[in-house]
Parts: structure tokens; C-alpha cells; sequence
């Protein structure tokens, strides 16, 4: 199920004081605390709340419009309309008087645009754009036909994962380590609860965690572990269908931004030594340089079938 960006949008922009909104995703319905008639215990574990009134704050949006939009005479006067009591009838009548509330409008109206977004994308929501195309008619006197069309935009965001919108990779995370299963002869055994439980042992341990999203749509993701100050990147997925569109790139130079916060001049990664593919891709972006080796005796009933040199050094795999 995806949800239109105006949608939200409205919803945002009749939050108040007085009105809290939430949204109800398992019937798509958003509902408004002066909505007294409707009964939110049912549905109490299921609720995504939308910022507050305060979190919002109209008035540092008017802030922003006067530094980003306006200068001189103009800039002067609505900063000193804004101060005090009915500050924000004085800025759209003094916006009026400069010939500004158009621009104002769609200044206000992109934030909001922003602020749905981001909404989505951080309880893991897909979501569209919706606009209105005009079909012409052969007879000029019949009024033209008007139909809505449906955009999902193909730009990719990387958003933070917490405990609001980590549902959505657990997938991705059991088809993670599937795939690692597969590099050594074996089947995985991770299901959804045991997906679960490696996302809530990341974030308790406060682990960053990433996302790639299209449209809200998550396509990858990216984990960091913090040890002393050391930055490894512990997962990197992407799904198959997303893969060679610099999605990973993306998500690898979010947590190489991490790695700087702890002073560090790179990432540290263990990976299999016949995962060709991001073997590959490491190497693309710098990351060639062996540290360490890992070894081990044999499993129980393993077979080895592969073997690598490493200087005068042989080892199964």
C-alpha cells in the first residue's frame, strides 16, 4: 500500500494546539483527536502518531521564509511583524503589502511537502506524489476530462532505523543472510523471528542502522558496529532487483560519515573471500587494503572445497 504525499500533507497541516493527529495504517485513515466518536484502544499497537504542533513550529518556518526568501525593506518589516502577540496574522498581512504571500504559500507548502516525507520515510511507509492531467476533448464544448496520475519519484534517500520503522528490513535481513549461507555450501536457518531478534540486538547495543529507500520503498540497507571507538560495517544488503544503481555506495558512504564521528580513516570489514561481488564493489571504493586474517579448524562434517593464497600462505574455505 502506498500514500499520497498530499494526503499527509493535509493531515500536517491541520495538526494544532488542540488537534493531535495519528494514522492508522491497517485501514489508512488518518485520525484526529477532535475525532471523538472514533475508539483508538483497538488499534492502539498500530498507531504512527504525526509530529506535534510544536515539533511543526509555524513559526520557525516564518523565521526561515525571512532569512531564505526576503531582503532589505521587506526582510525588515515581517521580522518585526513577527514579534509578539498575533504574530502570524501581521506576517501575512505584511507579506500582502510586499507582494509576498504567494511565494510565501508555496514556501509553506513545500515545507510541509518535506516534512510528509520525511514522515514516511521514517516509519517505513511508501508513498506517491498525485497530480492532474487533463485529457483534451475533440468537442469544445464539453469540458475536458481530468484524470489523476500516480508518480512514485526514483530518488534514493538514506534514512536512520529505530524502533518505529525497523519492521521493514527484517526481509531484507533474512535474505542477507541467506545469501551469506550460500557462500559456504550451506542453508540458512534465520527466520523472521530470528531476523527480528539480530535487529533488536542492534539497536539495544545503539548500532547505527541504515536504509536505502525509493518513494518509502526500502531497497537496502546498512549496519555499523561501534566498538571503542573502532567503526566495522557489519551488514550491507541491497535487493537483487536495486543492485548496480549505486545504492550500496550510498549506503557505504553513510556509514563511512559514522567512522569520521569516531575518528576513523576507514571502515573495517570481514567478508568471505569468494563473495566476488562486494569483494568487487569494496574495491571500487578504496577498500583493498588486507588487515587481518581469520582462521579456524574445520567444522564437524565440513567440506572445503575452495582454497586461497595469501603470500606464502595457503587456506581452505
Amino acid at each position: 500500500m502506498s500514500i499520497s504525499i498530499d494526503r499527509v500533507k493535509e493531515a500536517l497541516m491541520n495538526v494544532s494546539q488542540n488537534n493531535e493527529v495519528v494514522y492508522l495504517p491497517e485501514i489508512d485513515r488518518f485520525v484526529y483527536s477532535e475525532d471523538e466518536d472514533f475508539d483508538l484502544d483497538e488499534y492502539e499497537d498500530m498507531i504512527i502518531s504525526l509530529p506535534s504542533h510544536y515539533e511543526i513550529n509555524n513559526y520557525r518556518m516564518m523565521q526561515d521564509f525571512i532569512e531564505e526568501k526576503t531582503s532589505g525593506e521587506a526582510h525588515d518589516w515581517l521580522a518585526n511583524a513577527i514579534i509578539g502577540r498575533g504574530a502570524f496574522h501581521r506576517f501575512k498581512v505584511t507579506c500582502e503589502r510586499f507582494d509576498l504571500l504567494n511565494e510565501w504559500y508555496k514556501y509553506e507548502e513545500s515545507r510541509y511537502e518535506d516534512m510528509a516525507v520525511l514522515w514516511c520515510e521514517d516509519n517505513g511507509l511508501e508513498y506517491h506524489y498525485e497530480h492532474t492531467q487533463v485529457i483534451e476533448e475533440d468537442d469544445e464544448e464539453e469540458e475536458p476530462v481530468r484524470q489523476t496520475v500516480i508518480e512514485k519519484k526514483n530518488n534514493v534517500r538514506i534514512v536512520n532505523v529505530d524502533e518505529k520503522n525497523a519492521y521493514v528490513i527484517t526481509y531484507m535481513v533474512v535474505n542477507f543472510r541467506k545469501e551469506l549461507a550460500v557462500l559456504k555450501n550451506r542453508k540458512s536457518t534465520v527466520d523472521i523471528t530470528e531476523a527480528n531478534e539480530e535487529i533488536e540486538y542492534y539497536l539495544k547495543k545503539q548500532y547505527p542502522i541504515f536504509a536505502a529507500s525509493i518513494s518509502g520503498n526500502y531497497v537496502g540497507y546498512a549496519v555499523c558496529k561501534v566498538e571503542d571507538d573502532v567503526v566495522w560495517l557489519e551488514s550491507i544488503y541491497v535487493k537483487k532487483e536495486f543492485r548496480n544503481k549505486g545504492i550500496a555506495t550510498k549506503l557505504l558512504e553513510k556509514c563511512e560519515e559514522i567512522g569520521k564521528e569516531h575518528d576513523n580513516d576507514t571502515l573495517y570489514i570481514n567478508i568471505h573471500p569468494n563473495n566476488e561481488a562486494v569483494i568487487n564493489f569494496l574495491n571500487k571504493n578504496g577498500y583493498n587494503v588486507l588487515n587481518l586474517i581469520e582462521v579456524r579448524k574445520n567444522y564437524e562434517g565440513e567440506k572445503t572445497e575452495s582454497e586461497y593464497s595469501i603470500g606464502q600462505h595457503s587456506y581452505k574455505y
